[in-house]
């Protein structure tokens, strides 16, 4: 038998081979309305990783401001984004800066979000 999730699920769009419309309607828990990780903002700040050896390279690279990067992002797009972009997501900052050029300035943005699971250096307990 097959189980309902209770929650909405991330997809890789790459891997979507074919997609049809439904011919029904969505029940109002599987509306836009109803998901609140997508009604939930913020804004992610990235700086460059503190070791790193050229800070102004990276400022550069990514036409930073006043040496961050502003992005407003909806939550499930949060961990995708810091992912791709292999951004240090640890309060200590503690990832290899050859690896990951970026950090997370404000890490505390990322409390209750689901999509986090997929940041570098993120775990469950790093707000207690």
């Amino acid at each position: 038998m097959k189980q309902k999730r209770q929650r909405i699920t991330g997809f890789s769009i790459a891997r979507i081979v074919k997609a049809r419309p439904l011919q029904i309607y969505s029940h109002l828990n599987q509306r836009n309305e109803a998901d609140v990780q997508w009604a939930r903002g913020g804004q992610r700040k990235l700086i460059p990783h503190p070791g790193v050896k050229h800070p102004e390279a990276i400022e550069a690279d990514y036409q930073m401001k006043n040496g961050m990067l502003e992005l407003d992002m909806r939550a499930p797009l949060v961990g995708y984004a810091l992912r791709r972009w292999a951004a240090d997501c640890t309060l200590r900052r503690i990832l290899d800066p050859k690896q990951h050029h970026l950090c997370l300035k404000n890490s505390q943005t990322l409390f209750g979000v689901e999509s986090a699971a997929l940041v570098p250096g993120y775990t469950v307990n790093m707000f207690q």
